[in-house]
């Protein structure tokens, strides 16, 4: 098979992401004025930003908002909530959600708690 580069990068480098959502009502505009872009803002986009941001490798967290969302509209999916929630900046104390495919392994409780008290965030 042909190589495309990036790919047998990222699998030779071992890449975690860590992934954030939210939904909600965005506003869109062209920003630009020699090289144009599309781009999306508001605080629906800032939430996301900082469920990514407050997320871990590897993992998928979302909003309560979203877990809302998913669990009408994609109800295989498993909504752990997160043991003591997320502190977010500009928003305060946060119930957030792992969201995981049918038949992931879940973590542990615990382990969410050890990494709230190691980031220094949330609460339990």
């Amino acid at each position: 098979p042909a190589s495309n580069g990036a790919g047998d990068s990222l699998r030779r480098h071992n890449v975690q992401i860590r992934v954030g959502m939210h939904c909600g009502p965005v506003s869109g505009c062209v920003v630009g004025s020699q090289v144009f872009k599309y781009t999306l803002m508001g605080d629906t986009v800032n939430t996301a930003s900082r469920m990514e941001s407050t997320s871990t490798a590897g993992r998928v967290q979302c909003s309560e908002a979203s877990a809302q969302q998913i669990s009408r509209q994609a109800s295989e999916l498993v909504l752990v909530p997160r043991v003591g929630g997320v502190q977010v900046k500009g928003k305060g104390h946060m119930q957030t959600f792992w969201v995981h495919a049918p038949g992931d392994s879940i973590p542990s409780p615990e382990s969410d708690a050890d990494l709230a008290r190691a980031a220094g965030g949330g609460h339990g």
